[in-house]
């Protein structure tokens, strides 16, 4: 299970496209090494996107 704890948009303004988003990410599993996998395949997809995305 994966939840967003909370969310930072920066500048935070109605009508901007944010230029910085700050995110914590809860991962939960009784089995960690599914939970180990999972943060894994989570950092790089956020790699992955920070590239693509700049």
């Amino acid at each position: 299970m994966a939840t967003v704890g909370s969310l930072r948009l920066e500048p935070d303004v109605i009508n901007v496209i944010p230029r910085k988003a700050v995110i914590t990410v809860d991962l939960r599993d009784p089995d960690e090494q599914r939970l180990q996998a999972a943060e894994k395949l989570l950092a790089a997809f956020l790699a992955k996107t920070a590239v693509q995305e700049g």
